[in-house]
């Protein structure tokens, strides 16, 4: 199973989302919140941050667990795919450089994130937040 660390940045009523490069491997061109695989032996918290700082330069503090979400994007009965949200404060700047990971950022509503094509596990997200 692959488990994937994803990190809400909130500033406002409005979040930070990420649009996955054209030539990604998985999940081409969606709309994503910043984070991904941990590296061996790292903790969950640790890779969310590093992933944040890789991606959009960002420095934040992991507060809390929000939620995992799974979900069988092989087709084989069982989950291939967990997804979880951990909830985030910014330390200092909040300007967001990218990284080639990504083609484009913005700073949206709920209901704005939720008009674009985005993650599965946004959608599952923001039902209960």
């Amino acid at each position: 199973m692959l488990k994937l660390n994803k990190v809400a940045i909130v500033r406002g009523d409005k979040y930070l989302i990420l649009k996955r490069s054209p030539n990604a491997v998985r999940f081409p061109n969606l709309w994503d919140f910043p984070g991904g695989r941990l590296e061996p032996d790292e903790k969950p918290e640790d890779g969310a941050i590093r992933e944040v700082k890789e991606e959009t330069t960002i420095d934040v503090k992991i507060i809390k667990k929000l939620g995992a979400y799974e979900f069988d994007f092989d087709n084989l009965g069982k989950t291939s795919h967990q997804f979880s949200v951990y909830e985030s404060e910014v330390i200092g700047d909040d300007e967001v450089v990218l990284s080639s990971e990504h083609s484009e950022y913005r700073w949206l509503t709920k209901e704005d994130v939720l008009k674009l094509q985005i993650q599965f596990f946004m959608v599952e997200f923001f039902k209960e937040f």
